[in-house]
């Protein structure tokens, strides 16, 4: 018997021995029947894989965007601990401790990327709320800064990966529609030409080309978790 398409397949295996098995299909006089009833449902499915790897790209991107501007905003947390620090020796005050309880910054800029905006925010809540020099002004509005364009930042890579996951499901479920019809012109082709003749039209398959098709799959270049830095 043919081997047929599994769930576990990849897209691209399911691709790959599809276009295979359309071209057999028309090197046998009354199978041209087959390629037909099958290439839409490939040609959906190239169609979606395309648009899933640009999301893709899109999504590693704005994951890129997200982590440059962690670290931006990391910097500058560690910009306004040492010049209050310096404040406060020049003028004998205690406004770090207000702002960085425990006279320490690293429990803000190790917080996950997604936290970490909201944590600096109470900073600048307490600047704007503070009766100081004009410097503490300048101190809230660079960290207001660079928590907007992180927040900005989070919330559009978020939304990738909500498209992304979208167009996954569906790419999840057009692979099921080719495997469906793979078997049917299986069966069919077996009523109509004989198991021997069946055979011909559909693909061989040896393990190395499973083993490289099943593999072509996006790798996530996003190894710094997403909740944890």
């Amino acid at each position: 018997m043919a081997r047929m398409l599994h769930q576990y397949d990849s897209t691209a295996m399911h691709l790959r021995l599809g276009r295979r098995h359309v071209r057999l299909c028309g090197r046998i006089p009354g199978a041209e029947q087959f390629a037909s009833a099958i290439q839409p449902k490939l040609d959906s499915l190239f169609a979606k894989e395309q648009e899933r790897k640009a999301e893709t790209e899109k999504r590693e991107n704005a994951y890129d965007d997200v982590v440059l501007h962690d670290t931006q905003l990391d910097d500058a947390v560690r910009t306004v601990f040492e010049r209050v620090r310096q404040y406060d020796r020049e003028h004998k005050t205690q406004t770090l401790e207000l702002l960085f309880p425990g006279k320490v910054y690293s429990d803000i800029i190790n917080k996950p990327l997604s936290e970490e905006p909201h944590a600096v925010n109470k900073i600048v809540v307490k600047l704007e709320g503070m009766d100081a020099g004009p410097e503490f002004r300048e101190f809230a509005d660079m960290l207001k800064q660079k928590t907007e364009i992180s927040i900005d930042s989070w919330n559009r890579y978020q939304q990738t990966v909500i498209r992304c996951n979208e167009l996954t499901a569906a790419e999840e479920l057009l692979k099921l529609e080719v495997r469906q019809q793979y078997e049917y012109n299986w069966l069919d082709a077996r009523k109509a030409f004989g198991v021997r003749v069946a055979n011909s039209i559909f693909p061989k398959v040896n393990r190395k080309t499973l083993i490289n098709d099943n593999s072509d799959n996006d790798a996530d270049d996003e190894q710094q978790s997403t909740t944890e830095q």
